[in-house]
């Protein structure tokens, strides 16, 4: 498995946001590759992307990469608390977490074959695509995929949950181990850090 965040260079994100996650990697899955895709030069190994694609759309150029491994795309403001095994028997996505017939992009795992097929249909058109999903692509995952698609809630229940909706309200169980911020704020905003071990600091490396 690879675990391939994708930065898009802006007044939000930037290279430091990379490497703070890759810390969090680095200490939870130390046995698994940390290959970020980004449109800007990086200290770390990494995949450079030149894209036109807006905001999260520049995700679909991971499928673009070759590999036999299965995918983990996630979104750079993520919490990570502790190693939980991954599902790779099939392609997955999140559950939306207020609206459970939905789906939510902050994290996919994306098998060979389901990349494949993935940019066979994205990138034929993928003007009329974005146009069609009003711009968001939890609407194209869903249409398109979402019923051979698997959700990461019905495998890891008490794993996954909402900075928002579950941890701001609740604190942290020890079984969490992904938290999704999806939004402000980040988990680098004064405030709404987790814990000093995860606490964001403006490092290179």
């Amino acid at each position: 498995m690879i675990i391939a965040p994708v930065l898009r260079r802006s007044a939000e994100f930037n290279e430091s946001h990379v490497y703070w996650f890759g810390r969090q990697v680095a200490e939870h899955y130390p046995d698994i590759e940390y290959l970020p895709f980004s449109d800007t030069d990086l200290a770390i190994p990494h995949v450079r992307i030149d894209t036109t694609l807006p905001k999260w759309w520049a995700k679909m150029e991971i499928t673009k990469h070759e590999t036999d491994e299965a995918i983990l795309v996630i979104d750079l403001d993520t919490v990570l608390l502790r190693r939980v095994a991954i599902p790779e028997d099939r392609s997955y996505i999140l559950r939306h977490f207020t609206r459970p017939d939905q789906v939510a992009g902050g994290m996919a795992l994306w098998t060979p074959d389901f990349r494949e097929r993935l940019a066979s249909h994205f990138f034929a058109n993928p003007r009329r695509h974005m146009v069609d999903a009003n711009g968001d692509d939890q609407r194209y995952y869903l249409r398109y995929f979402g019923d051979e698609l698997g959700r990461f809630q019905d495998v890891l229940p008490d794993e996954i949950v909402s900075y928002k909706f579950t941890v701001q309200h609740c604190g942290v169980h020890p079984r969490h181990a992904f938290v999704f911020y999806h939004g402000e704020p980040r988990p680098w905003t004064p405030g709404a850090e987790l814990s000093q071990a995860v606490k964001f600091h403006d490092k290179n490396q």
